[in-house]
């Protein structure tokens, strides 16, 4: 946690940050017995942690939206699929939107290619749509841009964190294009769904979207006061699926060994299904599977007969 905490400071390149994650793992391998590896490891450990949070906010594939992505931006033709929650507000010029897509295809030179990539496309008007439709976007690609004023919210570093590296502006007269038919949503995505529409017709608005939020990781669905709220009391973390949710999940899990009416074993398993399919279900970020790969370790070290430290 605190290697991820490095990398939004001091900003140096990915491949610096991997010679110095080997370096120092190769530095430990030698001086395992000298009380310096300690210290190695740390550092190592830091480095390795600040590596994974500049390789998921800055790497992306040939075939991403983003390498293609400059910042004066240029105008392009998109297909892609709606993958979140509408925001809405009130411009200068009327109302506004904006809303979360997964690119699939874009028009290049009078052709179709294949891309990959997450964007947000920001329009004009009242237009709606579900997750999971196909649209195609007439619009100018751009990057998001930085905060300039102190205090100000970066909105750059909100949308690095999910991955969207792409703004796509329609004019204020285009209109989105339906290419596709019902949405091919995944089990996943299915059981995601159900579970948040059960949330909703069970538990009060306000309640349901954080409930949304923190068990789901749908925060689509949360007003911007009560994002707010989150980040001005130090706590928007808890908005994030991570090894926190996962932990005590699992521990649930786990405590079905003290009844003593399942074998071992077969609670074990069961808690690293459970890990996975949970992590499938909540969007595959990068902290619960960090935490799933956790558990799964934990729960085949103990399967192996490993025994846990006490402090």
């Amino acid at each position: 946690v605190a290697g991820i905490m490095v990398d939004p400071y001091c900003q140096l390149p990915t491949a610096i940050w991997l010679f110095l994650a080997l370096a120092h793992l190769a530095g430990s391998l030698i001086a395992w017995r000298d009380p310096a590896s300690l210290l190695l490891l740390a550092t190592g450990f830091l480095s390795t942690g600040a590596l994974s949070h500049a390789a998921f906010q800055r790497l992306v594939s040939s075939e991403d939206i983003a390498a293609i992505t400059v910042d004066e931006g240029f105008p392009a033709i998109i297909e892609g699929k709606v993958d979140g929650r509408f925001r809405r507000w009130k411009g200068q010029r009327g109302s506004r939107w904006s809303v979360p897509i997964r690119v699939t295809r874009i028009r290049d030179r009078g052709q179709w290619r294949k891309a990959r990539g997450r964007a947000i496309v920001i329009g004009h008007g009242n237009w709606a749509s579900e997750p999971g439709w196909s649209f195609r976007w007439h619009g100018i690609v751009v990057r998001p841009n930085p905060s300039k004023n102190p205090g100000e919210i970066d909105s750059r570093q909100q949308l690095l964190a999910q991955q969207i590296h792409v703004e796509i502006r329609l004019p204020q007269s285009a209109t989105p294009q339906a290419v596709g038919g019902h949405p091919n949503w995944s089990l996943a995505e299915s059981i995601r769904r159900r579970a948040c529409e059960i949330t909703v017709a069970t538990l009060p608005r306000q309640h349901a979207s954080l409930i949304q939020a923190m068990t789901w990781g749908e925060r689509g669905s949360l007003t911007y006061r009560q994002k707010q709220r989150f980040l001005t009391t130090g706590t928007v973390h808890y908005l994030a699926i991570s090894g926190l949710h996962l932990g005590m999940l699992c521990g649930l899990l786990s405590g079905l060994n003290r009844l003593e009416f399942l074998p071992r074993r077969v609670v074990w398993t069961g808690v690293i299904l459970f890990a996975f399919g949970y992590t499938l279900v909540c969007g595959a970020r990068t902290p619960i599977v960090r935490a799933t790969w956790l558990v799964t370790v934990s729960v085949l070290g103990r399967w192996n007969g490993r025994r846990t430290l006490q402090w």
